[in-house]
């Protein structure tokens, strides 16, 4: 593709606040390369930060699942250095090139948004051109309104005064940044209503460009017609589930035998953000249920080019199966009741299990990836034509 020419000037940057072995805004960047004038910025912090931030952001909840009073503590007393990080790291790539307009692309919501409207909001003050912050969908989010917002809006004030930072934040799409790129049109709804000023758009593009194109590249495993994806979550620190890990394993157990009978394998994968693997090892054994399913050691993508269909309780892999051509199965009966927004089938695991995998079963289908076109998203193009090429008038 020939290489377009900036009107003026921009400065992307990218915000990497939590640890990932994934490049969320892979998709961005590869849109960008189509222009010229354009200076893209990677802000990492340093890995004793990214390990303060595991600490808490990981931490038990002992009065309320929804917000851990540990976490918040956490943040309280140790976030102060990992603000002031991002904060002098924005600062330095704005002075490098003061004439480019500038957009900051974060791919984590919560308090991450509030603080980075902080500092886009002690920028505006003295640089003379845009600043915008664009927020990429990177997981799954139960689509419901934020709780107790002038509550939380009172303790980010008190925060600001103490440590010259807010502690929290309001929620998927709460914050009312500029622009959100989403999974989809329940995404979209959901945002245009909690934050109507805001521009969303549906792009699985921008949102999954790596997942998508690494899949593609490995290409489809002849063992994926009789493979099951299982992805596991941390389900001690989720809100919406309603049983221990170990009454979980339990219930789990009848489905993966009746899955291993129809002569289907599961591949269960735990979720990376798992520090003790041992103790979810340990009830899979507790229950025999390696005999039914084996412990993934590959890439999620390895996983997803290996299977026909991505079975959860809760999980984004869920969706990441469901762009790359594998049927999403949610699990019923074990969390809160959530809308999972993105065609699936759906398995009550207090009903009739054998009926339900052999109806699941009949829909099951393996079909190569299609070619990833940006050009099917004519709203992405639009978008980033539009803020690139804008003149400065």
């Amino acid at each position: 593709m020939a290489m377009l020419s900036a009107i003026m000037g921009s400065t992307h940057i990218f915000l990497h606040v939590v640890r990932r072995e994934k490049d969320f805004f892979s998709g961005v960047k590869s849109m960008l390369h189509q222009y010229e004038e354009i200076e893209v910025v990677d802000i990492e912090l340093s890995k004793e930060l990214y390990d303060r931030i595991d600490e808490a952001e990981y931490s038990r909840s002992f009065v309320s699942k929804s917000t851990s009073e540990l976490k918040l503590f956490k943040r309280v007393l140790t976030y102060l250095p990992i603000f002031k990080s991002l904060e002098e790291q924005i600062r330095f790539a704005v002075k490098k090139r003061p004439d480019n307009r500038v957009f900051l692309y974060l791919a984590d919501e919560g308090v991450w948004a509030e603080v980075l409207k902080l500092i886009q909001k002690k920028l505006n003050a003295t640089h003379k051109n845009e600043i915008k912050i664009i927020n990429i969908q990177h997981g799954f989010f139960t689509l419901e309104k934020i709780y107790f917002k002038k509550r939380r809006c009172f303790f980010n004030y008190l925060s600001c005064k103490i440590i010259g930072y807010p502690i929290l934040g309001f929620g998927f799409g709460g914050s009312g940044l500029e622009t959100y790129f989403v999974y989809g049109e329940g995404e979209k709804t959901f945002i245009a209503d909690v934050s109507p000023g805001s521009e969303v758009i549906v792009s699985p593009y921008i949102c999954k460009h790596e997942l998508i194109t690494r899949v593609k590249k490995i290409g489809l495993k002849k063992e994926a017609e009789r493979t099951l994806l299982f992805a596991a979550q941390l389900n001690e620190i989720n809100p919406d589930i309603l049983f221990s890990e170990e009454e979980i394993t339990i219930k789990l157990r009848p489905l993966f035998k009746i899955l291993h009978e129809e002569g289907y394998h599961v591949n269960y994968r735990l979720h990376p953000a798992i520090r003790d693997t041992n103790k979810y090892l340990g009830l899979l054994k507790k229950y025999d249920l390696l005999d039914y399913v084996s412990i993934s050691d590959s890439s999620l993508e390895e996983d997803l080019a290996g299977c026909c269909g991505v079975i959860s309780l809760q999980s984004t892999t869920m969706y990441d199966g469901y762009v790359v051509g594998k049927t999403p199965i949610v699990i019923k009966g074990l969390t809160r009741t959530y809308e999972f927004t993105t065609p699936h089938e759906s398995l009550d695991i207090n009903s009739n299990i054998e009926e339900q995998v052999a109806r699941i079963i009949k829909v099951l289908q393996v079909e190569p990836l299609e070619e990833v076109s940006l050009e099917a998203e004519r709203n992405t193009l639009d978008f980033f034509k539009r803020i690139i090429e804008k003149n400065e008038n």
